[in-house]
């Protein structure tokens, strides 16, 4: 579990470095209205790939629990509680992606100000 863990967060490093080098290097060939206009134009791309991650981290954590569970790594008490934990988690990344990735946010304070 702890080498999974490393992995996931070498794997996010190294997307995070990727998007940061695109971008600057964007800004170094264009303006900024220019790369404003690529990343709309990337948006559906980019939402799909945070909501397939959601989906993954959903559906990979749970099966990653059950077949440690089948293996007799952890005991039912212990994947009952792993499990509640892990739909808290699923719960608070959908909330954020809605709030922040699909802006939400932005529509609900613009619709506050709006009335």
């Amino acid at each position: 579990m702890r080498l999974a863990r490393v992995w996931l967060s070498l794997l996010a490093l190294g997307l995070a470095a990727i998007t940061g080098f695109v971008l600057w290097h964007s800004v170094q060939v264009s303006s900024v209205l220019g790369v404003q206009a690529r990343l709309e134009s990337w948006q559906p791309l980019l939402s799909a790939g945070r909501l397939g991650a959601l989906v993954l981290i959903a559906v990979g954590g749970f099966g990653l629990l059950y077949l440690r569970h089948c293996a007799g790594h952890i005991d039912a008490h212990v994947l009952k509680h792993r499990l509640a934990r892990h739909w808290h988690l699923v719960t608070w990344l959908a909330v954020i992606e809605a709030l922040l990735g699909q802006q939400l946010l932005r529509h609900f304070i613009a619709a506050g100000v709006g009335s």
